[in-house]
């Protein structure tokens, strides 16, 4: 009788810690935010290398009042060929925010996209989140490195690179007088490529506060 009792105590414990939803998120979420920061500069060349816009940020955050604006992705459910709006529910326990800064010669604008989370583990791109604790604080691997963050708290790691372009240009100063047509010119650029990935917990958000991004221009 005695251990039985005990089996039933536990069994109840471990059902407990398998809820989807934690009792402490019913009206709070956590927003934790992967951007990725790119600088391209020109090394060396007599040509500009070609441009790449990067465009639609999909959500904004103050982070002094705490409201946001944003457009949540959408499920697409490959068996039934439907999709659905992901929107904050009781059961939502992080919103993701992933998106990419660009500015230099080779690259400029911004892009995000927004994520709702509702069981753990989650994994996007190179993050994979594993638990979130009580008062907001985050465990996640970054690639293969195990992390910790908690609320306002922020990491980030920088890298570059070098890439070699080889392009053909048509140096109009400069006309063939048999053919009527300039000259062609080999050019050999180096891009410089400079990387901030950076990881930031902002910690619990109301889910109140969360709008929809149109309510942002109204």
């Amino acid at each position: 009788m005695k251990y039985s009792f005990i089996l039933l105590i536990l069994t109840l414990f471990l059902s407990s810690c398998h809820k989807d939803e934690p009792m402490w998120f019913d009206n709070e979420y956590v927003f934790l935010e992967q951007h990725l920061i790119v600088y391209s500069e020109k090394i060396s060349g007599m040509f500009d290398p070609s441009h790449v816009c990067v465009d639609f940020p999909t959500y904004f955050y103050n982070p002094q009042t705490k409201d946001f604006y944003g457009e949540i992705e959408r499920n697409y459910d490959s068996a039934t060929g439907n999709v659905t709006t992901n929107t904050i529910t009781g059961e939502t326990m992080i919103l993701l925010g992933m998106g990419e800064s660009h500015s230099g010669i080779a690259s400029s604008g911004e892009g995000t996209s927004l994520y709702e989370v509702h069981s753990l583990p989650y994994n996007r791109y190179n993050l994979i989140v594993k638990s979130i604790e009580e008062d907001g604080t985050v465990h996640f691997n970054y690639k293969d490195s195990s992390m910790t963050l908690s609320p306002d708290e922020e990491w980030s790691v920088v890298w570059t690179k070098l890439d070699t372009f080889i392009d053909n240009f048509e140096d109009w100063d400069n006309i063939d007088n048999v053919t009527g047509y300039p000259y062609v010119i080999a050019d050999t650029m180096i891009i410089k490529w400079t990387y901030l990935d950076r990881v930031t917990n902002w910690g619990l958000l109301e889910k109140d506060q969360f709008h929809n991004l149109e309510d942002m221009f109204k």
